[in-house]
């Protein structure tokens, strides 16, 4: 009898050990497939899905690490088309863009989601750490396997917590209000996980991860009252979990074999700036025009660069027959500007209109890099001289890792590859003017203007004389960052050529 006390007592020794030594291996492995699920992915489709290869990973692959990227992108261009109707601009385009990107963002979301639902992708995450841990005290051969059974199921926790995407509000275009935000410890905000952003018809979505919090185990009631099946996402019907319940079972016990359960939330531990990497904006400079009339009389229009040039022209003037005139024009420019000089013609009575413009401009630099301001622009913009070309492109690098921007024109931006085929794109909204310039002292003049018996230096005819005038306008189309569009400005502006005179001599 006391033999058979001892033996029972060993036996339950060993028994209540094993149990330790599943429920430690069965933990184990269960961090291991909320670490491991990172590694579950989705591939492009191809189209639209394309777009979002910006924010994919080195893989060009999407998982539970970048899926907020995904969203985040979605979600800056419908905040763009948000501020294109906000400002009356928009077009079919605007809304069809829109949509097509949801669309894809969404197909990408789902693929991801019934991935991630199906245990098949994450029973081996479980196996290769939970077989290396002991359970020898149910057997020398006892292995902890995890159990193929309908116990593996997901969760969304941490509902209306921060995600792994952060976003600065005052990056916003004009018009349109930040969605809501949470604070983080790092004290950057953050888009909320599993809580709908609505914006032009959509709502967007983010997965949480708390931030500066590791992959850990959770409580079964905690992970049960925030089931899809039991307490739904609203508005998001395939939601992407981050919480996963695992199942397993001891193997070759030679007295009994075992199963326990756990709880694990997975976290990738890094976060992103809300944006657009592969992104460009194109800048335009027509010829800029010449209005000629003589005492009120329209004569045809001519055309002046971006520098100073002198043209000739003559004119049939009443009762003599004939006028000369000689005009410099050009003069609001350098005779070799820079793009920031030919787009804002550092006049003083034009800053408040142009600075403006470089609002709009700074804005969109934002959504390809945040760290971008008016001195970085103003500085990109000088690097460059027009010298005969008449567009240029604000455009991001390849890199998607650390956005560069730079200032391309119609021949350099082929050696950027992401924007081939896609810089010629045309606006998805309409045009509008952003800046109207006004020159108090017209820089462009007539040097010179004669008629037949009398000119302007020693003026014998009736009332000859000139004046100049003139000024311009910034026009801008938004875009909505779809194919990586996100504006054009262009410029146009004019000259007033206004001569006058007749002859009193007869011959």
């Amino acid at each position: 009898a006391l033999v058979l006390i001892v033996v029972a007592f060993f036996t339950l020794s060993l028994y209540f050990g094993g149990s330790r030594e599943t429920r430690n291996a069965t933990d184990g492995g269960a961090l291991n497939v909320a670490k491991k699920s990172l590694f579950v992915t989705v591939n492009s489709q191809g189209g639209d899905e394309d777009q979002f290869l910006d924010v994919a990973d080195n893989n060009n692959a999407f998982g539970l690490s970048n899926i907020d990227r995904v969203w985040g992108k979605a979600l800056w261009v419908a905040i763009n088309a948000n501020g294109i109707q906000s400002d009356g601009v928009s077009t079919g385009d605007t809304s069809n863009h829109n949509n097509a990107i949801y669309q894809a963002c969404s197909s990408i979301s789902d693929r991801l989601s019934a991935k991630l639902n199906d245990p098949n992708n994450l029973y081996s995450f479980f196996d290769e750490i939970a077989n290396d841990n002991s359970v020898r005290m149910l057997g020398a051969d006892a292995l902890t396997r995890s159990l193929h059974s309908s116990n593996w199921k997901t969760s969304c926790l941490d509902r209306q917590q921060e995600g792994n995407v952060y976003l600065d509000p005052s990056h916003l275009p004009g018009g349109v209000s930040a969605p809501s935000l949470v604070t983080a410890k790092d004290g950057n905000q953050y888009l909320p996980g599993y809580q709908g952003v609505s914006m032009q018809g959509h709502d967007y979505f983010f997965v949480t991860f708390k931030n500066q919090e590791r992959p850990r185990l959770e409580s079964k009631d905690h992970f049960m009252a925030n089931m899809v099946s039991t307490n739904p996402v609203a508005g998001w019907g395939q939601p992407v979990p981050n919480t996963f319940s695992i199942e397993s079972a001891t193997t070759g016990g030679t007295s009994a074999n075992q199963s326990a359960m756990a709880w694990a939330k997975a976290n990738p531990m890094v976060t992103f700036p809300m944006r657009i990497p592969h992104g460009y904006i194109r800048l335009k400079f027509p010829s800029n025009t010449a209005h000629w009339s003589l005492n009120f009389i329209p004569f045809p229009d001519s055309s002046y660069g971006y520098g100073t040039e002198t043209q000739f022209r003559e004119f049939p003037v009443p009762l003599c027959g004939n006028g000369q005139a000689t005009v410099s024009l050009g003069n609001e420019y350098m005779s070799s500007p820079t793009v920031y000089i030919a787009l804002t013609t550092i006049l003083p009575t034009n800053q408040a209109a142009d600075q403006s413009a470089l609002d709009r401009l700074v804005q969109r630099c934002q959504e390809m890099d945040p760290t971008y301001n008016k001195a970085k622009l103003i500085a990109l913009l000088n690097t460059k001289m027009l010298n005969g070309q008449d567009t240029f492109y604000i455009v991001a690098s390849d890199d998607t890792k650390n956005t560069v921007l730079t200032l391309e024109d119609n021949n350099s931006i082929s050696g950027i590859s992401w924007v081939s085929g896609k810089k010629d794109m045309s606006a998805d909204s309409s045009d509008e003017t952003v800046a109207n310039e006004f020159w108090i002292e017209e820089p462009n003049t007539v040097e010179s203007w004669v008629v037949e018996c009398a000119s302007l230096s020693t003026p014998n005819g009736a009332g000859v004389f000139s004046e100049t005038d003139g000024g311009g306008k910034l026009h801008w189309s938004p875009g909505t960052g779809y194919n990586g569009f996100l504006g054009e400005m262009s410029v146009e502006r004019w000259s007033n050529i206004r001569l006058f005179g007749t002859c009193s001599c007869v011959f």
